[in-house]
């Protein structure tokens, strides 16, 4: 196992090794992808954790979001 691993939960974990494969690319557009994937991912986790477990009313601007930040980001992957 790795050390990193039992220090950060393995959603944590997951996202920095993709972070870090992504800004290995060094270019102007890997740094800008490498923080929006750092940025909209929790984002993204939140507004999920949101609809499937929270009493809140989880709206139409809720989920536009949702569907913005799951497009952008699977842009981003596709691409590495």
């Amino acid at each position: 196992m790795n050390t990193s691993l039992s220090r950060l939960g393995s959603h944590e974990y997951l996202l920095n090794e993709v972070v870090k494969y992504v800004n290995n690319f060094q270019n102007d557009k890997s740094e800008k992808d490498a923080r929006s994937l750092r940025n909209d991912i929790p984002q993204l986790k939140r507004l999920r954790t949101d609809a499937d477990y929270s009493n809140n009313n989880f709206d139409s601007i809720k989920s536009l979001k949702s569907i913005r930040l799951s497009k952008s980001l699977l842009t981003i992957l596709k691409q590495y």
